[in-house]
């Protein structure tokens, strides 16, 4: 497998594990914002909130992406890069 089709890959399937993962939280704070509002607070703007849920959903794609997806790589590239240039 080439490294570039590996790269897109790997980037692929952990923003698709993020977006599972991130959906959770998400969809259980709406849940729990549309079946019991805060009390003696102002309701909050709609907008306000699609934004705050939409930048919750798209920061934990990132972070699965990052932790799960290209760290890894990234240590496994430096390893191998270290054990060429000391078995050379």
């Amino acid at each position: 497998m080439k490294p570039r089709s590996q790269l897109q890959q790997t980037i692929l399937s952990t923003g698709v594990v993020g977006a599972l993962f991130s959906a959770v939280p998400v969809l259980f704070l709406l849940a729990s914002l549309l079946t019991d509002p805060p009390t003696g607070m102002p309701l909050r703007v709609l907008v306000q909130q699609a934004m705050e849920l939409a930048l919750l959903f798209c920061a934990g794609v990132v972070l699965c992406i990052t932790l799960f997806g290209l760290l890894p790589m990234a240590i496994v590239h430096a390893g191998v890069w270290l054990m060429r240039r000391w078995t050379d």
